[in-house]
């Protein structure tokens, strides 16, 4: 085994020739393939108090081949490449093969919490096994997929089915287990369990479901045994890594999670999911080069997460990538238009605590708005403004837009009317009573421009507003 700055191995394939076509690549070239994570962290590293150089990727330093389609299909599930996956077993059904339904639907259970998609995967096993209703490996698979799909009973079933079968079956021993478990039969269900764990430690699929269950039901200590268990059968699986990422998230382990989402995307450069954890990670700790760097990346895949396309356009702003901004704005214009999608953010001003909720168009408007003024481009920033005011005459990225846009063109009348309504928002904003000044001094008041910076004064030395002008609220 070696690290990631060894060696890479980048998987292509081919089922002309029955086997996988690799090349493995030298190290300067794996590292520029890694280049959008290591790059954009190390600079803060020390700032996050995550050691990223001495995060070390298990990758095969050998050239891999496969002599069925089963190590196929099971590795490209291991890395996280479940479009391929998807792609390949439904060209495989196609020509009839039983182990394309069971990989098809164990890359959608084992990537995807979404219950649609868990769904299908209940779907394509039991449209296999109408053709193949002999195959242990696809009976058992549609137990864990009805598990994934919090169809307890159903699972619970067809795991006796396949126990009546095959009585050493771990997945299936797992599945009644966790429904024993899950029942309220904790002593019983956790003991069939540990039947099952000692049979195969290293079971992919029960580690799998022990894992989705934990979590369910915050059983931290269980989760971390069988993550470590999967690491140790197969420290290549990035989906082990990103699913680990995704519990320590939860878990309030956020350095944890950022290595272990690192290390899938390191062994996966396209693993979508991990690569917008890792930029919603960045971005909530104001990391806004290594944010951009991972959402980049995830939208040319391909990604279409509302809050990701929207955490992007931020980003780029924040490092000053107004034209690429603008660009990724107008996308998110176009993708959010006609829905209703709701976020809470910090409205991200110095001194400014309140939370409101908006919905993504508006804050893709405001966001673009941004973009534009930064790129010189006014009259769209401010038709933009306008139609988010007209709506929502408290939002106050629009309104703090609005009053820079004002003093740009000159308007300090405006201006000192924008800053007035933001103050009244909120009064403990220093910045606000700053800016109101220098607005007065442009007028000619220097007599309220005074009085602005007074407060000004008394908000730095006591972070309280003076009494003055805290009775006049």
């Amino acid at each position: 085994m070696c690290t990631a700055g060894q060696s890479l191995v980048q998987l292509g394939s081919s089922w002309g020739n029955g086997f996988l076509r690799v090349r493995l690549f030298s190290k300067s070239i794996a590292a520029a393939s890694l280049g959008f994570v290591v790059s954009a962290s190390l600079c803060d590293a020390a700032k996050s108090g995550v050691s990223l150089e001495k995060t070390e990727i298990p990758v095969s330093a050998k050239t891999v081949s496969y002599t069925d389609e089963k190590a196929r299909l099971l590795d490209f599930v291991h890395l996280g490449r479940f479009l391929d996956v998807n792609k390949i077993c439904q060209q495989k059904i196609a020509d009839g093969s039983a182990k394309a339904y069971h990989y098809q639907a164990l890359a959608l259970s084992w990537l995807y919490p979404n219950q649609a998609l868990t769904a299908k995967a209940v779907r394509i096993c039991r449209q296999g096994l109408k053709q193949y209703p002999a195959d242990s490996d696809l009976a058992a698979t549609l137990a864990v997929a009805y598990l994934r799909n919090q169809q307890w009973q159903p699972a619970l079933k067809q795991s006796l089915r396949v126990l009546e079968a095959e009585p050493r079956n771990v997945p299936a021993l797992a599945v009644r287990a966790l429904c024993m478990r899950r029942a309220g039969r904790e002593e019983p269900g956790s003991l069939l369990l540990q039947r099952a764990i000692a049979a195969n430690p290293g079971n992919e699929e029960m580690n799998m479901l022990i894992v989705f269950f934990a979590r369910k039901r915050n059983l931290a200590e269980e989760a971390y045994a069988a993550f470590d268990r999967w690491n140790q059968l197969n420290p290549r699986s990035a989906v082990s890594f990103a699913m680990r990422g995704e519990f320590e998230y939860d878990d309030s382990r956020q350095d944890d999670a950022l290595r272990n989402f690192q290390k899938a995307v390191a062994l996966n450069p396209e693993y979508i999911t991990a690569l917008y954890k890792m930029g919603k990670l960045y971005w909530n700790r104001q990391n806004w080069s290594a944010a951009c760097s991972a959402l980049l990346r995830y939208q040319k895949l391909g990604g279409h997460n509302a809050t990701g396309i929207v955490r992007l356009t931020d980003s780029l702003i924040r490092t000053k990538q107004y034209k690429e901004a603008v660009r990724i704005g107008l996308i998110a214009i176009e993708k959010f238009k006609d829905k209703d999608v709701r976020t809470e953010e910090a409205l991200g001003l110095p001194g400014f605590s309140v939370l409101r909720e908006s919905s993504l168009l508006v804050e893709s408007q405001v966001k673009l708005a941004i973009a534009y003024f930064y790129t010189g481009e006014i009259a769209k920033a401010s038709a933009l403004v306008k139609t988010v005011l007209s709506q929502h005459p408290d939002n106050v990225p629009a309104l703090d837009l609005s009053q820079k846009m004002a003093f740009k063109q000159g308007n300090y009348s405006h201006a000192v009317a924008i800053l007035s309504q933001l103050i009244v928002i909120d009064r403990d904003v220093q910045m606000w009573y700053q800016w109101r000044a220098e607005a007065y001094k442009k007028l000619g008041d220097l007599g309220k421009a005074q009085n602005d910076l007074a407060i000004v004064d008394a908000l730095n030395k006591t972070g309280r507003l003076p009494e003055t002008t805290m009775s006049s609220r």
